[in-house]
């Protein structure tokens, strides 16, 4: 003969209350808990951006990944009828391939982070002081430039009088090729900082 065991003597799998609103109360608790948590992390400085570096280098050293190396020394802001541009002075030079690399290929390594206020600005082009008349296309193998410019639009809510300076992040890339061999293409890596220079404002002193 088949006994029916009584629902409230039948063992329940689940940690979660049987009761669907007192599921959603612990639930919610946790998930509480948990940002509350995450906040304190943040707080003391366990969750910083990808491109965080504790203690940025001097205007002028030299940072390098493994396509080019650059050594910034100075930012400015230009504004003309096309609107406002901060510029940084450097030196750069690629060096991680043997052939004509894409500017924005390897630039876009390049993050300048504006100060005080922490706007950040990516992709720049580029111009070479021996090439004043014109954007650069292409970095060429292992040819030095002095005092080259790379060029971002003022990020939008940034006042230029209230620009200090500048932190020049760069990040690693990573070589990837094209299906068949065709090709070549340069990855930055977000996640990966190898370096960071402080630069002053231009007419400061560093």
């Amino acid at each position: 003969m088949a006994h029916h065991v009584p629902d409230a003597d039948v063992p329940r799998r689940s940690p979660l209350p049987a009761n669907p609103f007192a599921r959603f109360a612990l639930v919610s608790l946790v998930g509480a808990a948990g940002a509350v948590v995450l906040l304190g992390v943040a707080a003391f400085g366990g969750l910083e951006r990808a491109d965080a570096v504790a203690e940025p280098a001097e205007a002028g050293t030299e940072v390098e990944n493994a396509l080019i190396r650059i050594s910034p020394h100075q930012v400015r802001v230009v504004s003309d009828e096309l609107g406002d541009t901060v510029q940084l002075r450097t030196d750069i030079e690629m060096h991680g391939s043997e052939r004509p690399v894409f500017v924005a290929d390897a630039a876009r390594s390049v993050v300048l982070t504006l100060e005080p206020s922490g706007e950040r600005a990516e992709s720049p082009s580029v111009l070479f002081q021996r090439r004043p008349d014109g954007l650069v296309s292409h970095f060429q193998p292992h040819m030095p430039e002095a005092d080259a410019i790379l060029s971002w639009d003022l990020p939008d809510g940034v006042d230029a009088d209230g620009i200090e300076g500048a932190v020049v992040t760069v990040h690693e890339v990573e070589k990837l090729h094209s299906r068949g061999g065709g090709g070549v293409l340069w990855a930055t890596d977000d996640k990966a900082a190898v370096g960071a220079v402080g630069v002053p404002l231009e007419g400061t002193s560093p």
